[in-house]
């Protein structure tokens, strides 16, 4: 049986937020594709990629924030070459699937 796919975007990614989908991803990941989509902040660990399974897939968002700011919002838009690869064929996996997948956005 193939397992549902979970993505996750998180522009807090420190404090309780850190802890609280890292404690989640690492229980569920048994039974799903965890896909986490993040922005780093000062909170953010230095070593954060060691607290997550191994099966838990980080998808790094430059200039992913919470404040408000035209500049560093299209930023965060334009994405890396290499962001938006990995970004379309994880999509085209999503699409490809007959299971449903939730979304989920923690902020």
């Amino acid at each position: 049986m193939k397992k549902k796919k979970l993505l996750y975007f998180v522009e807090a990614f420190g404090g309780g937020i850190f802890t609280y989908l890292c404690n989640l991803s690492n229980q569920l990941c048994d039974d799903f594709d965890i896909y986490i989509a993040y922005g780093i902040r000062e909170q953010t660990p230095k070593n954060f990629e060691k607290y997550f399974d191994k099966r838990v897939h980080l998808i790094r968002i430059n200039n992913y924030q919470r404040e408000i700011s035209f500049s560093k919002d299209l930023a965060a838009f334009k994405l890396t070459l290499s962001e938006l690869i990995i970004f379309r064929a994880f999509c085209l996996k999503l699409l490809a699937t007959s299971n449903p997948c939730v979304f989920s956005n923690f902020s």
